[in-house]
């Protein structure tokens, strides 16, 4: 998030123009809910990244194996992971 004139610009976070989904799933609950969601938004078919180590396509969609697969940098990434596992999802 940038600053602009002293003030955080937040367009970012709240209307990414590409977004990616780590740790996805069509399973009940928040990673099946993000994926859905981020499918129906206004983003791009092409800057919405789906992230799975161990799924080839949730919902539908493609996923990329980690966070360094995506093949471009993006605006948001919404992590769906256990707690455990966040830590090393930042550091990459």
């Amino acid at each position: 998030m940038s600053m602009d004139g002293g003030k955080m610009n937040l367009d970012k976070l709240l209307k990414p123009r590409s977004l990616a989904v780590v740790g996805v799933s069509d399973k009940k609950g928040f990673g099946s809910s993000a994926g859905a969601h981020a499918i129906e938004s206004a983003i791009p078919d092409d800057k919405l990244f789906f992230v799975h180590p161990k799924r080839d396509e949730v919902l539908g969609k493609k996923c990329l194996k980690s966070i360094a697969d995506i093949p471009e940098a993006v605006d948001c990434i919404v992590l769906c992971t256990p707690a455990n596992t966040i830590v090393g999802l930042l550091e990459e």
